[in-house]
């Protein structure tokens, strides 16, 4: 277990009503170098409560051009949440409500090891995975290329022709674990089926109906082993 496994599992207790909360997904959201976006979208539907609770784990670095997740600040709860899933719901060409809503949203850029917990009402979207850096980047590493160059030159007379700026490629695929518990007071009839169409935890898990409180307990034994060895 990753060193930020206690703080991870502590914080989602809280949210989630206490350790009875049940495992309701577990996988890995990979976003491959060309990627587009993804369209802004809640994980479950708007309700008065909470469903469930969600960590995106990042297992490398992700930067603003690997597809980071967009949260829309507010958007999970209360009148403000309300309007919010009411104003996407109307958004049929889902371009106006975007554009509004990135003044009220956050990018989830995470170092390896961290994690975005939030509520499955919350409404966000992955970004796009650029195949290497955009081009703004791009021109601003060969400004720099081309001011040292002349700054050399001034120096010392180049014989040979200046070099292109390197094209600083990004890794091809991004990786996050991808963890979800159901709130003790959530509705019983919530499925993993129903919430995406595809199920992300496979059914033999799905069937143990395993609680937080268990998979503290027994990551715990494994770091107190772990230690006496």
């Amino acid at each position: 277990m990753p060193p930020s496994w206690p703080w991870f599992t502590t914080r989602c207790s809280l949210r989630c009503g206490g350790d009875e909360a049940e495992l309701f997904e577990v996988a890995a959201l990979i976003s491959s170098a060309g990627a587009a976006p993804q369209i802004l979208h809640s994980d479950t539907v708007f309700t008065p409560t909470a469903q469930l609770f969600t960590a995106f784990v990042a297992l490398q670095d992700v930067t603003r051009t690997q597809g980071p997740t967009r949260f829309v600040v507010g958007s999970h709860d209360g009148e403000r949440g309300a309007d919010a899933h009411r104003a996407l719901a109307e958004d049929v060409d889902d371009e106006t409500f975007c554009s509004t809503a990135s003044s009220t949203s956050v990018l989830g850029i995470l170092s390896a090891g961290d994690a975005s917990i939030f509520d499955s009402r919350l409404l966000h979207c992955g970004g796009p995975h650029f195949v290497q850096t955009p081009p703004a980047v791009l021109a601003s590493a060969a400004s720099a290329a081309a001011a040292a160059a002349s700054a050399a030159s001034a120096v010392v007379a180049l014989e040979a022709e200046p070099t292109a700026a390197p094209e600083l490629l990004l890794p091809v695929e991004r990786v996050l674990f991808y963890v979800s518990f159901r709130h003790v007071l959530a509705a019983t009839d919530l499925s993993n089926a129903d919430t995406h169409g595809a199920g992300s935890i496979r059914p033999e898990l799905s069937q143990l109906k395993l609680r937080l409180g268990e998979l503290r307990k027994q990551a715990q034994a494994k770091r107190d082993s772990a230690a006496v060895a």
